[in-house]
């Protein structure tokens, strides 16, 4: 099964020193993500974020799936995992809540140690 990354989980490595790529392996998803996410990533590498650079050259590791449109990068995030039947990397409060509203898989950090299916 697929598994769109978020900007936030592509700084998870950066920021927890977590194999994100290792640990989706052992969940069974196969990592990917939407251009939209490494253009936000360049966005924030331009502004200065510690860590975003890491994390737009981390989004090379992954498939680059076709979006399915959305006015926002958390509707494309959205709108893609139901395209495509696709589970979905955040930490983000709000998209998780969206997700779930719309029976799209979250996989989350937990206890800033390891990523977990969120069951909810």
């Amino acid at each position: 099964m697929i598994a769109i990354l978020d900007a936030n989980a592509l700084l998870i490595p950066w920021h927890f020193k977590i194999d994100v790529f290792e640990e989706l392996r052992g969940l069974g998803f196969m990592p990917a993500t939407i251009e939209p996410v490494r253009h936000e990533l360049n966005v924030l590498m331009k502004k200065g974020l510690t860590g975003a650079g890491v994390a737009l050259s981390l989004s090379a590791r992954c498939q680059i799936i076709e979006t399915a449109g959305g006015s926002t990068v958390d509707d494309q995030i959205l709108n893609t995992a139901l395209k495509y039947k696709a589970a979905v990397v955040t930490n983000d409060k709000d998209l998780k809540r969206e997700l779930r509203e719309h029976g799209v898989r979250v996989v989350q950090l937990r206890n800033k140690k390891y990523l977990e299916v969120d069951l909810q």
